[in-house]
């Protein structure tokens, strides 16, 4: 029930027909939020102990992507170091919720270029990967020099 609702954001009354019409078990929508609750209460302390080990990491790459969640557009956060991915879901792509991701970590941030990376007051690289691409876009320009500069990049 957890990963119906939970990972893939399907409602209860879809859980509920799941429930009924492949396990032939009869189940009230109350009934599948207890066991949603419960499951939550469960990990709640694995995701600390992941989140811990992330947010005291020398180097982070972190980013953030839209997320539907029960047609609702939310943002899917991941703050991702060499050994361990923290992820949260949030209503808002913002400082706020990039603030809610770290919470008190001061480490090197590996980033895309959004705005709220930007003023990162500790060190910063800028994604390989978001650099080889804009290299690329360069280099597929019409003008000469923006193109030489894309290619030799």
């Amino acid at each position: 029930m957890g990963e119906l609702a939970g990972t893939y954001g399907n409602g209860r009354c879809m859980v509920q027909t799941f429930c009924a019409s492949v396990l032939r078990v009869p189940i009230s929508l109350g009934a599948i939020q207890k066991v949603l609750d419960r499951g939550a209460q469960a990990i709640a302390p694995h995701y600390s102990a992941m989140a811990t080990p992330a947010r005291h990491a020398l180097v982070n790459s972190i980013d953030e992507t839209p997320w539907f969640l029960t047609n609702t557009l939310q943002w899917l956060w991941v703050m991702a170091s060499d050994t361990v991915a923290c992820y949260m879901i949030h209503p808002h792509r913002s400082k706020a919720a990039f603030a809610a991701l770290i919470d008190d970590w001061e480490g090197i941030l590996v980033s895309d270029g959004y705005g709220v990376y930007q003023s990162w007051v500790e060190a910063r690289q800028t994604c390989l990967a978001h650099l080889i691409r804009t290299a690329r876009s360069l280099a597929a320009r019409d003008h000469p020099d923006l193109a030489a500069c894309g290619t030799w990049a």
